[in-house]
């Protein structure tokens, strides 16, 4: 398993952040924390409504370490689920995604909530795919511009 904490996998990390992001709207609140405990959410305003403190995302992202992912907890009015950001290769760190209690139907909400999570991952997992077979086709490129012509 590689870890996420290389400038590379840092960039990556960022882009695969900046991708789930642009797939949540609504009353959800998406928490990517990297392996650092740097954190981003993708609504600031959101997360601020969330009250919740860097000791506390330090601690879910220690118990999902522990072996509890994916984790439910309630918090300040809000469902939060939380497991690792992981790919078949890479741990990037953990993604947190939280809904407001004001949704009723708790199944409706833990369903909602465990496909995101999975859906996060999968992103992961193609944007990693797809800067893989960019950095080859560059690699291809940069063969060919090496082999000399001969006439």
């Amino acid at each position: 398993m590689f870890y996420a904490d290389n400038l590379f996998s840092c960039a990556l990390t960022e882009q695969i952040a900046r991708n789930i992001f642009e797939a949540v709207s609504g009353n959800i609140v998406m928490v990517f924390v990297d392996r650092f405990g740097s954190y981003w959410p993708s609504d600031s305003e959101k997360f601020h409504s969330l009250n919740m403190s860097k000791p506390e995302l330090d601690s879910i992202c220690a118990r999902i370490d522990d072996g509890d992912g994916p984790l439910t907890v309630s918090m300040n009015g809000f469902t939060v689920f939380a497991d690792q950001l992981i790919t078949e290769k890479t741990m990037y760190g953990y993604v947190i995604a939280a809904i407001t209690d004001e949704v009723e139907d708790v199944e409706d909400k833990s369903s909602l909530l465990h496909t995101i999570l999975a859906f996060a991952n999968v992103i992961a997992g193609l944007v990693e795919k797809n800067n893989a077979m960019y950095e080859l086709q560059l690699k291809h490129q940069h063969l060919i511009c090496k082999v000399p012509v001969t006439n």
